[in-house]
């Protein structure tokens, strides 16, 4: 960031920095999760990265019930129960001198603030194994696209040390913002869920209406795009939706290839220790043989290089 002064720097708040990632665009990265995202996946891996505010995570199989948590919270936000320890969120002021108190690692939180620079600091001693493998960064979330003066501010000072940098976005963003932003990265990673704007709404809380508004407008860009598609059995799988979403591909030139991502189940796990409310989705991952048959049918579909995950 050169002299440029840490307090003049915009603020971000992200969970985490992924080191030596191989899924999240070409080559060794290191992928930066932003916090807060307009939509809400019933699927959502990273359902910690929904808010923008910090929050607290709960592991109750490391809950000794010392009870130091409750004294410490100045809120009576937690207390002790014959069910083990009750959070009420609503009462909580995000102090966090819980997690603070807490002996074994059972409370933790989840985000922090950081600046462009605090990033880089983080992810410039990879620098050469970027340059070796072909790889970078990756801003991903939650939904960097909703951090917009961060994320600009950090993908320039990846540029300034020549570190290249891709944008991992579900294209839920205000228009010109999102174009200024996709312009300055490397490879823009969009996801693409559903081609029905009522399913999509069902499924992720927003229709398709600005995602695909967003989605061909990178067609007049000179950004090269890999379309992401999380393949949830029962959901978005079936052939209908497949094949509306290659052929929304296809009117896409900057499209160059195409991933599709299996369903796990970890997001239900990590939704539960923040206390946050989905419905429960009795799916189950697809299998490596169904991938596999999804992708050569998608590849068959467009023209272009399909692998799964």
């Amino acid at each position: 960031m050169g002299a440029e002064n840490a307090v003049t720097q915009p603020l971000g708040i992200i969970t985490n920095i992924q080191r030596f990632s191989l899924h999240d665009g070409p080559g060794v990265r290191s992928t930066v999760f932003f916090k807060g995202c307009p939509l809400r996946c019933l699927w959502c891996h990273n359902p910690e990265t929904y808010t923008f505010q910090p929050a607290l995570s709960q592991d109750a199989l490391r809950c000794t019930a010392c009870g130091g948590c409750v004294a410490a919270c100045p809120q009576g936000a937690l207390k002790l129960t014959e069910y083990g320890l009750q959070y009420n969120v609503s009462l909580c002021i995000r102090c966090f001198a819980c997690a603070g108190e807490c002996p074994t690692g059972a409370l933790s939180v989840l985000g922090r603030e950081v600046t462009a620079g605090d990033v880089l600091g983080e992810v410039l001693p990879d620098k050469g194994m970027y340059e070796r493998t072909g790889g970078g960064v990756t801003l991903s979330g939650g939904e960097a696209a909703a951090q917009p003066k961060f994320a600009l501010a950090l993908i320039d000072a990846l540029h300034q040390h020549g570190i290249r940098a891709a944008l991992d976005t579900c294209g839920y963003a205000e228009s010109e913002t999102f174009l200024r932003l996709c312009r300055e990265a490397d490879l823009i990673l969009f996801d693409l869920k559903h081609i029905d704007n009522a399913a999509h709404k069902r499924l992720t809380g927003k229709d398709m209406t600005l995602i695909k508004r967003n989605f061909f407008l990178l067609s007049r860009e000179q950004i090269p795009v890999q379309v992401r598609v999380p393949v949830i059995p029962g959901l978005n799988d079936d052939d209908q939706t497949l094949s509306g979403i290659a052929e929304l591909i296809t009117k896409n030139p900057k499209v160059d290839s195409i991933v599709l991502l299996g369903y796990h189940p970890l997001g239900g796990a990590k939704a539960a220790g923040l206390d946050e409310e989905r419905p429960a989705l009795s799916v189950t991952p697809p299998s490596k043989k169904r991938l596999a048959d999804l992708a050569r049918t998608m590849a068959a579909r467009t023209g272009l290089s399909c692998t799964f995950r």
